[in-house]
């Protein structure tokens, strides 16, 4: 949550006496100012920080709150993430993750997703035949011979060749706590920001207004 403290009554004193809704007009439109950079600014921190391999991950931060009405009292506007993922690099802390992908899976390439066909809704019953999974048997365990590590495995090429398509791991993985949401919005939502942006509608306000009023006497 940001909060700013900035001088603002002259300007309520002087927008009420033209256009009462004008002051709540302003103070509405800074903060969905902010909140609309907060969001971009926070996509171009991940996308710095994180290998980004779909869209999800970005698609999922968003102001998904507006300013809404004239009491200035409630007014908020809000900017979320929904994704598990990325609440977790905030945060910190521990993940039950057992079976981590290799790099097979994603066409060697670490910055591409994991195909689908190798991914665990997919691979089905490890202990499944050869044939009944069209050419691909997978399996849970340690292969024999030429020190194998374990993990889940697949059968492929007739049946005469083995690849590893997970790491299996008994322990928690740690994750360290980055802070990219709430340092980007302190970046973006400065206390300078906040005065600027409010200022200047403002005094785009009693512009348009004072002209109103004085062409209409």
């Amino acid at each position: 949550m940001i909060r700013a403290t900035f001088e603002h009554k002259k300007y309520l004193t002087f927008l009420n006496a033209i256009n009462k809704k004008a002051h709540a007009e302003s103070i509405r439109h800074m903060l969905n100012y902010l909140a609309k950079g907060s969001e971009k600014n926070i996509r171009r921190s991940v996308k710095k920080k994180f290998v980004i391999r779909t869209n999800y991950t970005i698609n999922s931060i968003k102001q998904d709150r507006e300013a809404k009405g004239e009491n200035t009292n409630k007014m908020f506007s809000r900017v979320v993430s929904i994704s598990k993922y990325l609440s977790k690099q905030e945060d910190g802390g521990k993940e039950n993750r057992k079976t981590i992908p290799t790099l097979f899976t994603r066409n060697k390439n670490f910055r591409k997703a994991v195909r689908r066909i190798y991914r665990q809704d997919k691979i089905g019953d490890f202990g499944a035949s050869y044939y009944a999974t069209g050419g691909k048997g997978f399996f849970l365990g340690k292969p024999k011979g030429k020190n194998r590590s374990y993990g889940i495995w697949m059968r492929h090429n007739k049946n005469k060749r083995l690849t590893k398509i997970k790491n299996v791991s008994r322990s928690d993985i740690l994750i360290k706590p980055t802070s990219f949401f709430e340092e980007a919005i302190k970046k973006f939502a400065t206390k300078k920001r906040v005065q600027e942006v409010f200022f200047r509608d403002a005094q785009r306000r009693l512009k348009e207004t004072s002209k109103n009023f004085y062409t209409s006497k």
